[in-house]
């Protein structure tokens, strides 16, 4: 996703005494990154977003989790994307003018002023509210569509901790044995979903997952993988490139598991990821298929392994059908061992 960030070393606001100094902001910029210091802390990295800084850059001071402590932040989207390197760049000169212009006196009446119309609001209520209304959607509308399902969540204490009480549990799902779901600034980490036999759907498998759903509900018949840039933000930006010139694109994904839709308006969320899984696993549980299978290329032989997991034989029998139907027309091949699985059941 299109995004810009402002990074800081706290989730807390830095109060600082006034003191006007000379600031270079074109030193905060990181490509299409704002990022600074807010708090000490951080051995050898000074303090570079005062108070007046910040007030000259009108952004907020939050906290991200998947980077170390000082280099986390805030990410800007909007329903057309975000803030490029040009963007942050023209921000920087327009604050550099309006910090020389301050005052102490000044500084001190537009704080007031901030402070006496700030509106609390509870953005993740709403935000948590619209993740598992899209679950229910997907399944018919049925109220706990994940119910006899047990899915552990463990966050490593990243800002993830709320999807098991705040998304799964009011769709059914038992989340007993879920660990690790207090925020800690200090710890950097990598989602992923992992299924009950320990198989991780990441990197590449969480591509090719999350393309064949894009393919399914955009009623497309196979795709193209355009690889790109590194970066999330570069591949986001090409793909909202190619929708530009005509070329119709959906999903937009690094290996590293950052990815966006456009349905979700580039959001680099991968909460939204997530849902977009449970999606798929509610509206199988609704038809009563409960069941998947994975076929991929092997790292090191020149085999297709076939993953298949039903809650029961004939289940596994009717994927295996499907797979079969699929591949029907490579003749050359070689699904014996696939026969003889099917057969069996």
């Amino acid at each position: 996703m299109v995004c810009s960030r402002l990074s800081l070393s706290s989730c807390s606001i830095y109060r600082c005494s006034v003191k006007l100094d000379k600031v270079d902001f074109l030193k905060l910029q990181n490509g299409s990154d704002i990022r600074g210091v807010a708090i000490a802390g951080v051995e050898g990295e000074p303090i570079s977003l005062t108070e007046p800084v910040s007030e000259a850059i009108q952004l907020l001071l939050l906290h991200a989790s998947h980077l170390p402590y000082n280099r986390n932040g805030f990410k800007f989207f909007t329903n057309s994307g975000g803030l490029g390197k040009p963007d942050i760049k023209n921000i920087f000169e327009r604050a550099a003018d309006i910090y020389d212009k301050f005052t102490v006196e000044g500084l001190t009446n537009s704080k007031q002023k901030l402070l006496a119309s700030v509106k609390r609001v509870d953005c993740m209520n709403v935000y948590t509210s619209d993740l598992v209304k899209a679950v229910r959607k997907a399944a018919g509308n049925i109220e706990k569509p994940l119910e006899g399902f047990h899915i552990v969540v463990d966050k490593g204490n990243g800002a993830g901790g709320f999807f098991a009480a705040k998304v799964l549990e009011p769709l059914g799902a038992v989340t007993t044995g879920s660990q690790f779901l207090e925020p800690d600034v200090s710890v950097a980490l990598r989602s992923a979903a992992v299924d009950s036999t320990g198989l991780e759907f990441n990197r590449n498998r969480l591509i090719a997952f999350m393309s064949a759903i894009v393919l399914e509900e955009q009623f497309l018949v196979g795709g193209k993988h355009h690889r790109f840039k590194r970066s999330y933000k570069n591949v986001i930006d090409e793909a909202i490139r190619l929708n530009s010139i005509g070329e119709e694109s959906h999903l937009a994904i690094e290996t590293s598991g950052h990815g966006a839709l456009k349905e979700n308006h580039w959001l680099d969320d991968g909460a939204y990821l997530m849902v977009k899984i449970l999606n798929k696993l509610a509206s199988a549980c609704a038809s009563g298929n409960r069941g998947w299978f994975l076929l991929r290329l092997s790292l090191h032989d020149h085999v297709l392994p076939l993953n298949i997991e039903a809650p029961s034989n004939s289940g596994a029998m009717l994927l295996g059908n499907v797979v079969l139907a699929a591949v029907k027309e490579f003749p050359a091949l070689d699904t014996s061992a696939l026969d003889k699985f099917v057969q069996a059941s």
